[in-house]
């Protein structure tokens, strides 16, 4: 009995650090989304001023 009962608390402990390392995984995965809009948002700027530089560029050709 004594056995089992250890048993059953390392059963316990492991499955609140699979929860924890869980919980952990999905804040980074929120994180890591968070990041690439931010990311994504940027690229769509930068595209919009490569687009402009190139306007500007060909204007002053002509």
């Amino acid at each position: 009995t004594k056995q089992q009962k250890t048993a059953s608390s390392q059963v316990v402990i492991a499955l609140r650090d699979i929860a924890n390392a869980s919980a952990h995984n999905a804040q980074s995965v929120r994180n890591i989304t968070e990041i690439s809009e931010e990311m994504i948002s940027m690229s769509d700027d930068l595209g919009k001023l490569v687009n402009e530089f190139r306007f500007v560029e060909q204007s002053d050709k002509e």
